[in-house]
Order: C-alpha cells, then structure tokens, then sequence
C-alpha cells in the first residue's frame, strides 16, 4: 500500500491530472476571447498614454515636448519599468511585449476564475462553464473601467492577480495570496483595494487557530512591494503629484467634461440603479454559497460586493462634496470591476448548488443574475429603457433564455449526463456566437490604426526631426492624433485623448486645458498659422477635405495633409491660399 505519504502524493497528482482536460478548455475560451469576443486592441484608448510615456522612458531623446511624456503619471506602477526591461532584453516592440502581458494575465484570470467554480462547486464542467461566461464581461458603463481588458494595461493585471490571490485563499494557499496581491501592487494596486479591504478583515477577525500576529505575516509581501512602489514613484516624479490636494473649481469643470466617469450624479440614475441591484444579489448570494467555502473565502464572497456598493457614495462624497484630487486619481467607484469578476463566479455557483438541492427557481434566479453580468453591456440600455419607459429593446432576452437553458442541463446533468455535458458546451459557446451573429461584435471594429494614419506616422518617421511638434486640427474628439502620436513617435502640441488625464495633475490639466482653448478645441482655423507657429509647432495635419487650396502640402493620403506651419502662415499673410471650401 505504500506509505501514507507516499499515498497522499500520488492522490495529489492524480487531482491534479483530472484538471489536464480543463485546461484545453480554458485555452480553448482564452483563444475565442481574443479573436470573437471582446478581442483585443491597441493604440484605442489608454496606450496611446501609456506608450508615450514608457517611449519617453526608454528613449528620452523623442517625444521630449509631449504633454505626456512633461507630466507622467506612471510613479506608482512598475508597468513601464517592466515593459522596458523586457523590450531591452528581447528585442521585441513595445506591442509585443504589451501583448504578451494581455495573454498571460487573461490567461491567469481565467485560471483563477476556474479554480474558484471548481471550488464551490467540485465540478470541472461547470467551473468552465461560468469561466466561459466570465470572459464575455467587457465594458462596465459608469466608473468606464473593464473586467476583461481589451488593451494591454496595468489595471486590467492586477484585477487578474487579485482573483487569483482569492482563488488561491480558497484552497489555503494563503502565502501564494500573499505573493499574487503583493505582484498587484507592482502593476496598479487601487483596483484591488476591495480585495485588500476583505484580507485585511480576515486578517484580524479570523476565528482559525492562527493567531493575529502570526496572520499579520501575509501582509509582508503587499507592504514591501506598496512601499516600493510609492518610494521610488516620490523619488522619480518629486513628489506625490499633488494626490493630497483639492480640486479647484475650474478643474471641477474640466474634470467633468473630460473626466466624467468620476462624477456619479453624471451618471444615469437607471445605471446607479443597476449597479446597486447587482452588487446586493452578488452579495446575498453568499448565504447559498457560505457552507461550501472555508472562512477566508467567505470574507470576500460578502465583502467584495459590500465595498462595491459603498464606493458609489464614498466616490460621490470624496469627488463632488470634498473635492479631494486623491479621489479623481484612485477612482474609488472602480471597485465595481472586481464585484463583477467575483459576481459571475458566486451567482453561478450559487444557481448550481440551489439546483443541486431541488430548488429550481431559486437556482434559476442566481442564473438570472449571472447571465445579467455577462450581457452586462445588454442589460444597461434594459435597465434604462426601464426606467425611462421606452419600449423594449429584445436583445435583453438572451439573459433569462440563456438562464432556463443553463437550468434545463443542470436538472438533466444526474440524468444523461452525455447529453447535459454536450448541451453545457455548447452553453459555453452560445454569448460567443450570440455577440459576433446577433449583437454584429467585431472585434476589430475599434482599432484606430488605420491605413491613412499608419502612413502619415511612417512618413514623419522618415521625413521629420524627433524635435518636431505637430497639431492635427480640424479632427477635434479623434483618436487618431493619439495614435500618431504613438507609433511615430512626434509630439502633438496638443490633442483630445490626452486630455483624459486632467484627473490624475493638476499641473498636465492646467496646461492642457490652456492648450487645448488655444489651438481652437481642434478646429481648423488657418488664419491662426502664425500663432501656432509662433507657440513652436512645426507641422499642421489637416483632414483633406480641408486642404488649403493655392499651397503644396509635404505629405498627402485620402485622410490627412501635411504643411508646415510657417508656410500656411506666410501663404495666408499674403493672400497667395486660402482654406478649401469645404471645411471639417
């Protein structure tokens, strides 16, 4: 029989084995993530920010009289410092190595999603299952802030770490916990702060045999790697960036125009609403769920959705009452990302272990709920045509359609256990399908890098001083500035998507705000030629359909024409041009 140890051993490797077949599963979601649903992106929203400063970073000589690359705000991540250790090791472009972190950090939130349904419910099927559906939660409308990231930043990594330090605390490995929130503090450590706040009440208030003090030492790897963080982000920025102060009233409006997402009573009262529904349902499920976790688990399956729900007030009351700047960078109400992440596995789980017990309608009201996370984007627009009135939009449908089916293969799963199996795949596959057939999802819809721009920032590349300045107006609110921008990496004087961190300085918001009333709010004006150039820019990127009629320009493609802004002004100045008829 061999010994006990022996036999405990090769009991842990056969569990171990039974996973192997999961984990093609998992692969199998990961690969539809990225190529159904939601995909991936870059250079379409927050790396056009990040690119510029880790560009910068590494190579100080571009990019020198960029907004961005004058007022980082990256102190206290060790994003950029990693991203550029592995490029300078590798050889790999900054894309490369950003999408090598979007795969591995995908890949571990799934992972842990996956360990945690595997927990509650000792099923691997049925771990897959919510697994599947976790990986269709995209865009949470309010706090604008992802469960499943589609670009390839640091937020987005340490949520992953967070569920998987609550996986890990699941199954005992309290010191693997410790370790996977500790790396999130490298990454962004205010998106796991409810994941903090759950350790931190376990910690103290355990009833285990472990005293305090002897629990306390999980806290050395989170502290050492925060203060890390926080020490040299001081020391390289100079300062905490203004973090302890108040937001002035004209930042007030700014921040409001460009920064909405803190602002809750901009929010739609239907939204808060919602948000609120969730976060209790999530909650409550821990009464279902709390005889099949042990006491670790069990602080995060209540607590989790309890700061969720209190961060829309505190969010509230810190932003729109005391007006403190910490607020508008930490972006408390940004904890609704990990409600989410935690949401779908605990509602899941709980329709489960109701349904094993008999209890249909209980079970298929926790599917309800878990199917309302994952069609997250489809059941905003329902909640607001609620509570607006309008007629019904029927695309809310698949949640409770979905919901019954996924009851209908539960109660055949002690039955025919083939046939349920099957109908479980092919529930797994069904928001896939639905969101590319029904809801027209294309995944690459969104990417900015256009032909047109890739080529206009090749030409600059190869045509124009790293010194150079450029201004694109006449495109005002595009995203495409921000993308050449990026990849050729020229300073833009000024630019909308730039904008979006007037949250995070004062000093960046005050100059932006300047810049960006100055240069027209990214109207064409010609006549402003020599203004601009006398503020140092040297190129001007017009849309052609406002090209300047009687002057040559440097570079032209369907979308974009170059001059350079000294000629614009001594054309105009002597009437030999003028602006085309048509005018963007």
């Amino acid at each position: 029989m061999g010994t006990p140890h022996g036999r405990a051993t090769v009991a842990a490797n056969s569990r171990y084995r039974s996973h192997i077949p999961a984990s093609f599963g998992l692969l199998a979601i990961l690969i539809a993530g990225f190529l159904i649903y939601p995909g991936r992106h870059f250079l379409t929203s927050d790396t056009q920010i990040w690119t510029v400063m880790m560009e910068h970073t590494l190579h100080p000589d571009y990019l020198g009289k960029d907004l961005l690359a004058q007022h980082p705000h990256i102190g206290l991540s060790f994003y950029d410092e990693i991203v550029n250790g592995l490029r300078a090791a590798t050889g790999l472009s900054m894309e490369q190595v950003m999408f090598g972190h979007l795969v591995v950090f995908r890949a571990i939130l799934l992972a842990a999603v996956y360990v945690l349904g595997f927990t509650l419910c000792q099923s691997r099927l049925l771990a897959l299952w919510m697994t599947a559906g976790l990986q269709l939660i995209y865009y949470i409308a309010g706090p604008t802030v992802c469960v499943m990231e589609v670009e390839p930043v640091p937020r987005g990594y340490s949520l992953a770490l967070g569920m998987l330090a609550v996986a890990l605390l699941a199954n005992g490995r309290k010191w693997g916990a410790a370790w996977a929130l500790g790396t999130a503090m490298l990454f962004q450590a205010v998106v796991v702060y409810p994941m903090l706040l759950c350790m931190a009440g376990w910690t103290l208030f355990s009833r285990e045999e472990e005293s305090v003090l002897r629990r306390l030492r999980y806290w050395f790897p989170v502290v050492g790697m925060a203060m890390a963080v926080l020490t040299l982000s001081i020391a390289a920025q100079g300062g905490t960036g203004g973090m302890f102060a108040t937001v002035p009233e004209w930042l007030q409006d700014v921040q409001r125009m460009r920064a909405s997402y803190n602002w809750v009573s901009l929010w739609p009262h239907s939204l808060v609403t919602m948000h609120v529904l969730l976060c209790v349902v999530a909650g409550i499920s821990f009464l279902r769920l709390r005889r099949n976790s042990n006491e670790a688990l069990r602080w995060f399956l209540w607590g989790v959705p309890v700061v969720a729900l209190c961060s829309i007030p505190i969010a509230w009351l810190t932003m729109e009452r005391l007006h403190l700047m910490i607020a508008a960078q930490a972006q408390p109400a940004r904890a609704l990302a990990a409600m989410y992440a935690l949401g779908v596995v605990a509602l899941f789980s709980a329709g489960i272990l109701a349904s094993r017990q008999g209890k249909w309608v209980e079970g298929g009201c926790w599917l309800l709920g878990a199917y309302s996370m994952v069609f997250l984007d489809r059941t905003v627009p329902f909640f607001q045509q609620l509570a607006a009135s309008h007629s019904m939009d029927s695309q809310w449908l698949w949640a409770p359609v979905l919901a019954l089916a996924g009851l209908g293969s539960l109660w055949l799963l002690p039955r025919k256990p083939v046939l349920s199996s099957a109908l479980f795949f092919v529930l797994m596959a069904a928001p896939f399908a639905i969101y590319r057939l029904e809801f027209h999802a294309d995944v690459m819809a969104q990417d900015a890098r256009t032909p047109e721009v890739m080529a206009l920032a090749a030409w600059a590349e190869r045509d124009t001083s790293r010194d150079d300045v450029f201004l694109f107006p006449g495109f005002e609110r595009s995203v495409q500035p921000g993308v050449f921008r990026s990849v050729a990496r020229r300073a833009l004087y000024v630019d909308w998507k730039a904008g979006g961190q007037v949250n995070f300085d004062i000093g960046f918001a005050q100059e932006w705000w300047a810049r960006w009333n100055d240069a027209g709010k990214g109207k064409f004006n010609p006549r402003r030629a020599a203004h601009f150039d006398r503020l140092g820019i040297d190129y001007l990127v017009v849309p052609r359909a406002a090209a300047i009629e009687g002057l040559a320009p440097l570079y032209a493609n369907k979308a974009f024409t170059v001059y350079r802004t000294a000629a614009v002004a001594a054309c105009i100045a002597t009437a030999t041009c003028r602006a085309s008829s048509t005018r963007n």
